[in-house]
């Protein structure tokens, strides 16, 4: 799972370095960028879920390798100069046609890789509870290869040699996976005779359903705000987009590591704080120079995202007998 979260966010930056230099970097080169990771993100989730809700697992297992392997023969960087079409007056078809024909089964099949893995696990596992902690090594992947590609991969490293370093990267993830569904299959008696976790989801009322949702969009957009508000009212400056990712990802990390990493006694108050902090910020925020401005922002975001991130793991559900 770290492996797979590794690549999904080194991949973004390493394209964004190919494509670029071809087509500039307006705001609508960005959103057509922006536009395929988001959508494909949503397709590997939807996928990882429809492959769960195969009764037989061994086909589940089947179905994902033969698309791992499909996925490794397609691997491709090249990008045909007969494809770039510079004067055309829809450039982000162009984007998203090279950006599917590079990466795009690759980047779906890993958009669904912890999702898969996570369910599997659970069939496997005697606690649920464990099942969680594989939530915070994702993000750490993540936000591993969020600070390392600007400091040492953009640095150190060429496009091409870029390139290989994460196809090899790939090959290594697409076998880490073959072999844990080897695996799988020794104990698929086991897993058959376990109830689909699924099952626990349908016990629980829809207001905590909606309060999940709720808690993960407030997280999201608590990113999104600090980013903007960032953007508006310091000058540019290399890397400052990283920081309200890398704290947003961090909540994630801290949260889930385990059910008593967020202590209520302690968070809730420092929200209030914070809250207070927010809105002088929001009117009077302006007057502080940059330094203060973004510690304060950022100190905001990290309690706010906490307080959501931890209450999702709180209100987990929780089933040692699945």
């Amino acid at each position: 799972m770290c492996i797979s979260a590794f690549l999904l966010f080194q991949i973004q930056p390493i394209l964004a370095k190919v494509l670029l230099p071809l087509f500039g970097g307006g705001a609508a080169i960005w959103t057509a960028c922006m536009m395929f990771f988001q959508g494909v993100l949503l397709l590997g989730y939807l996928h990882g879920y429809f492959i769960t809700r195969i009764p037989d697992p061994k086909w589940q297992w089947l179905l994902q390798g033969a698309l791992l392997l499909i996925s490794l023969l397609g691997l491709n960087w090249s990008i045909s100069t007969k494809e770039l079409d510079l004067n055309n007056t829809w450039p982000q078809l162009t984007i998203l046609w090279i950006l599917l024909k590079q990466i795009g089964l690759p980047f779906y099949l890993l958009c669904s890789t912890s999702i898969l893995l996570q369910y599997w696990y659970l069939k496997l596992s005697h606690s649920s509870a464990a099942t969680y902690t594989l939530y915070s090594w994702s993000n750490l992947g993540s936000l591993t290869a969020l600070v390392t590609y600007p400091f040492f991969i953009e640095n150190y490293l060429a496009v091409s040699t870029q390139n290989i370093f994460w196809s090899v990267l790939y090959c290594l993830g697409a076998a880490s996976q073959m072999i844990l569904f080897v695996q799988f299959a020794k104990k698929q008696k086991v897993i058959k005779n376990r109830r689909s976790p699924y099952t626990l989801i349908k016990a629980i009322p829809a207001g905590l359903l909606w309060l999940w949702i709720s808690l993960a969009a407030a997280g999201s957009m608590i990113l999104i705000s600090t980013t903007q508000m960032l953007s508006l009212n310091i000058s540019p400056m290399p890397f400052l987009w990283i920081l309200p990712l890398g704290i947003y990802l961090l909540s994630y990390i801290f949260a889930f590591s385990t059910i008593n990493a967020y202590q209520r006694l302690y968070w809730y108050p420092l929200l209030g704080v914070c809250l207070i902090a927010a809105l002088l910020m929001f009117f009077s925020g302006s007057q502080f120079n940059s330094f203060s401005q973004i510690f304060m922002y950022l100190l905001i975001q990290f309690v706010a995202c906490i307080v959501c991130h931890g209450e999702l793991r709180k209100l987990a559900p929780l089933d040692d007998k699945m």
